[in-house]
């Protein structure tokens, strides 16, 4: 009897979905003027019909690219809408219900617009299976770091300086 129970228990364990967001941004370690790509995946999810959720980050550290934006699930205005806030952006789905799987919510590019340490996370995260709302694992997190690049006239003046330094130094 142990046995079975500990059988079903194992069956029922690992058949669970995680339905987990990720989010990914292809690089890290920015400029001012550099643009990351944010992915955002929804991993092993239950079938859905419906889903808002808002990914927050500095907007005066990023711009959002519109021109960029991709999803395997939907098109941008059309069934689903990507838009910044003063927050990060907003997302929400209402187009074809979506099959089980991993699908790619989300795919853009922000420009980095100043410097700064940003943090991305979800909040106000809302899915709707086909009956009821679903359980969804949105504690991903990821964090960029973008720095001031140097004015060109900048580099000039410290050039001149260092070479009349030099020259100085040459003379004495």
């Amino acid at each position: 009897m142990k046995k079975i129970i500990f059988t079903l228990l194992m069956l029922v364990g690992f058949s669970a979905k995680a339905n987990v967001i990720n989010i990914d941004l292809s690089n890290t370690n920015l400029a001012v003027g550099d643009t990351t790509q944010v992915t955002l995946t929804a991993d092993s999810f239950e079938s859905f019909e419906y889903f808002e959720f808002d990914l927050n980050y500095d907007s005066t550290i990023f711009s959002f690219v519109p021109s960029s934006f991709f999803s395997d699930i939907g098109t941008r205005d059309v069934d689903m809408v990507a838009e910044e806030n003063p927050f990060g952006m907003t997302f929400l789905f209402f187009g074809t219900p979506v099959l089980a799987g991993t699908h790619v919510l989300a795919r853009f590019n922000l420009l980095a617009i100043a410097a700064g340490d940003p943090t991305f996370s979800l909040l106000n995260v809302d899915f709707l299976g086909a009956v009821d709302g679903l359980n969804v694992d949105s504690s991903a997190q990821a964090t960029a770091k973008v720095s001031a690049v140097p004015e060109p006239s900048s580099l000039v003046l410290f050039s001149l300086v260092g070479l009349t330094l030099l020259s100085l130094r040459r003379k004495a």
